[in-house]
Order: structure tokens, then sequence, then C-alpha cells
């Protein structure tokens, strides 16, 4: 959460199926369930102000089967539980802009897929379809907190760039000339997360 008192996350069990919960990090308190249906629940995340989920529900696969799969997507719903609304049926890893008024969405998968993904953005209603980036190479596109920066991969190595508002699709690489990128890992990266007051980037 973005006062670092709570953690949301997803499980999954056989019988019960998948839900969404959340910890208080205080060790005094059980999980508690937020999600009203059964289904399969994946990358939830908060938004800005810590009152809303965004996240995103399966469809049926040959692993996970097709029990509680009606109408994948992405959705949101109060940090505290309660009624979820869809939003779209595009895209995975849907994280709020912000100021909470768009959710961002990444297109293509996130390492694997298809070669050409893309990061665009909607309105809470789903509507207002932006493509803000494309990239062939690129992935797990991640947005700071204040919306000035963006990191991403690129053949596995991380770089960060100002986030531009360009009102057009950027091609995003390490080789782009329309907005400066910073190439930061030595090596490889993965799983990128910024820090709330989005002065520095984590990794693995």
């Amino acid at each position: 959460s973005p006062d670092g008192k709570s953690v949301v996350f997803v499980t999954w069990n056989d019988t019960l199926t998948g839900s969404i919960c959340k910890l208080a990090l205080d060790g005094k308190a059980k999980p508690v369930v937020l999600s009203a249906k059964k289904g399969m629940y994946r990358t939830p995340s908060f938004s800005p102000d810590g009152k809303w989920l965004v996240y995103t529900r399966d469809g049926s696969d040959n692993t996970m089967g097709n029990t509680y799969t009606v109408k994948p997507g992405i959705y949101y719903m109060p940090a505290t539980g309660g009624k979820e609304e869809f939003v779209t049926d595009k895209g995975e890893y849907p994280r709020f802009s912000a100021d909470g008024q768009r959710i961002f969405y990444q297109t293509g998968g996130n390492l694997f897929g298809a070669l050409d993904k893309s990061f665009a953005s909607c309105n809470l209603q789903g509507h207002d379809d932006r493509v803000l980036f494309k990239s062939k190479y690129g992935n797990q596109f991640t947005v700071s907190p204040d919306g000035n920066w963006v990191a991403f991969v690129h053949l596995h190595s991380v770089y960060i760039s100002r986030f531009p508002q360009t009102g057009k699709p950027i091609n995003l690489g390490d080789d782009i000339t329309e907005i400066p990128v910073k190439k930061v890992s030595k090596d490889a990266g993965i799983n990128l997360h910024w820090s709330a007051d989005s002065r520095s980037l984590h990794y693995t």
C-alpha cells in the first residue's frame, strides 16, 4: 500500500479457487479476503491514495480449467473489499496513473508472449484508449508514482526514461532518439518497482 502499512496478494486453492487478500504488516491480524467472487486473480495494485485496487481476472486455460472464468479482463474495487467494476478486456499488469483517473496496462505479454508489445491507458470506464509506447523487445513498462518517469526492460537490461506526454505512441527501446534513455542495470533485471517518492528504482 502507498502508506507501507499493508500488502495485497492473490491466493489459489484447487478447491476454493482464487481470491485477493489484504494483510496488515503490523503482525497483529490475519489476512482478510477482499474479493467477493471466486476466480483466478492476478497482479493487484493500489491506487496512489490507497483507496482502490486494480487487478486482472484470468480466463480459462489448460492448466487452471474454465471454472469461474466468465468475463476476464481488468477490474477495480475498493481497497477494503466490495463491488468490483469491470474496466476492459484488453491488456494485463494494470496500474493506476498518478492522479488515479486512468489505468495503465500492457499488451503482448510480459517476459514472453508476442514479440511486439505496447503500453497503453484508458479511463476507469474502459474508454478513451491511448497507446503510449510500442516496443519490439521492450516489456515491464513501469511508471513512477509521480508520473514523471518510466522504467522498462529491453533485451533483459533495465532502462529509465522521462515519461513523455506527446499525444502519440513512441517506439521505446535502447536506440530511441526522441527522448533521453539511460541504462541503469549492469547486466539484467526483472520485477521493476519504484520507491514511493519516485527517487529510486528497485529490481531483481
